[in-house]
């Protein structure tokens, strides 16, 4: 039995445990070298390999969850800067009465 020398990518999806259109979109943006002389999309085993022993990491959010997610995050950054004010407020309105 002969080991395989490329994959497709469907094969590397299933490998890295991602979608189809993950692995495209790093083909798209050129995170992924592919067999320019295979027919349709394909990566050698080898390469595959190599990128996954040096450890790259693979984003599993798409540029679209991110966005959301950093949005979100941003928004609850406010929201925390926010009520430290409120605190910083109150510590100064407890400090005056006290005195």
């Amino acid at each position: 039995m002969t080991e395989k020398t490329v994959l497709t990518v469907a094969e590397l999806a299933k490998r890295w445990q991602c979608s189809e259109s993950a692995i495209r979109s790093m083909v798209s943006t050129r995170n992924l070298k592919t067999v320019h002389d295979a027919p349709g999309v394909r990566f050698l085993v080898k390469y595959i390999e190599e990128r996954e022993a040096i450890g790259l990491e693979l984003d599993p959010l798409s540029p679209f969850e991110r966005r959301r997610l950093e949005k979100e995050r941003d928004y609850w950054k406010e929201r925390a800067e926010d009520f430290e004010n409120i605190l910083k407020k109150i510590r100064i309105d407890t400090a005056v009465v006290i005195r």
